[in-house]
């Protein structure tokens, strides 16, 4: 499911979100194998976005192995807005 927000909702009607995504520039602050946290503008107001790619299996062990649940999702991003 993708849900957009205005302005997307109109700047990208009719396109796909995730190839749009792709080609956006900004502010890397943090860029993984599997992530990557960007901040950039759009119409004069700053966004962040928080890319995943997945989580790997050896991400999900290790979490596990150190007793703590593995982050399948982005729930608590979606729940923070």
């Amino acid at each position: 499911m993708v849900e957009l927000k205005a302005p997307l909702t109109t700047l990208w009607r009719g396109k796909d979100a995730f190839e749009e995504v792709k080609t956006l520039q900004g502010e890397v602050f943090r860029e993984l194998e599997t992530r990557r946290t960007l901040r950039f503008e759009l119409d004069g107001k700053s966004y962040f976005l928080k890319w995943h790619k997945g989580t790997s299996l050896k991400e999900i062990v290790k979490n596990l192995i150190s007793l703590r649940m593995p982050v399948l999702g982005a729930d608590r991003e979606w729940h923070a807005t």
